[in-house]
């Protein structure tokens, strides 16, 4: 009797702990699906944002492949119905996902997270690095007929690919301080783009105004997006530029941008 006890009761330890377990682990789900979707709901807070990820719908055919970072891609296909070439993170570059400096979200990304092959991720860095010429061998590779970048004018911060320029370089194997130079002042970052940025395909992409694309063909913008056609026949010419180009944009410092904060631009050429 004494056996069959002793049994019992290590049987309702053992399914307490598979409880407590299961518990956890839809717990940490829930808060994964919670947290994984805030981007998603940024966007609909945002009528910029969200006009210009269904103007894809508008002005794209559809089976338009669209090349841009990877945090835009599900927005891409979830609200413009195009495919993104990349929409998730690789696992060996967690450590640039914001999110992912909390531990709890960070076990979480491992457990729930959806990753993209990491030579893609590192291929689709290394273009937006690479000059025009070379960009395009990468982008044709991925089938990619239209390239969406990100300047960041808008009410809610959270559209800025110069913020995450810094990671997208190292990401490509290169140093962003070569090309964009960081000159915290006060409660606010003045980035300066030094004269190798024009080499750069997402800076000539996102300051076309100055650097001229020539193998890209804008088809639409607004406050929060640009969108390109590829050109893959266009002219290997390069249009000569002023040798020093100096922009400055000032923003608020946050690492979680408040719906409050708002980037202002202003060109200077030297």
């Amino acid at each position: 009797m004494e056996k069959v006890t002793r049994s019992k009761r290590l049987l309702l330890v053992v399914l307490l702990a598979v409880i407590l377990v299961l518990s956890a682990f839809v717990s940490l789900k829930l808060d994964f699906d919670n947290r994984d979707g805030l981007f998603q709901n940024t966007i609909r807070e945002s009528p910029d944002g969200m006009q210009a990820f269904q103007k894809l719908s508008e002005i794209t055919p559809s089976d338009a492949i669209i090349f841009s970072w990877w945090d835009y891609g599900r927005a891409i296909q979830d609200f413009g119905g195009r495919r993104p070439v990349v929409a998730y993170a690789s696992r060996d570059i967690l450590q640039s996902v914001a999110a992912s400096q909390n531990p709890i979200y960070a076990l979480e990304m491992q457990i729930f997270g959806t990753y993209e092959p990491s030579a893609k991720i590192h291929d689709v860095a290394r273009a937006f690095l690479l000059s025009e010429d070379e960009s395009l061998a990468i982008m044709r590779e991925y089938g990619a007929t239209y390239v969406m970048v990100f300047p960041g004018q808008d009410e809610h911060g959270a559209f800025n690919d110069l913020q995450k320029f810094a990671w997208i370089a190292r990401i490509a194997g290169y140093n962003a301080s070569d090309y964009v130079q960081v000159n915290p002042a006060s409660s606010t970052t003045t980035y300066e783009l030094t004269p190798k940025a024009e080499r750069v395909t997402m800076l000539r992409l996102l300051f076309d105004g100055t650097f001229h694309p020539q193998h890209f063909t804008k088809i639409y913008e607004n406050r929060v997006a640009k969108i390109y056609r590829i050109d893959y026949s266009a002219s290997q010419s390069t249009e000569t530029i002023d040798p020093v180009i100096l922009i400055l944009i000032t923003q608020p410092m946050l690492a979680h941008p408040s719906p409050d904060s708002v980037t202002h631009m202003r060109l200077l050429r030297g």
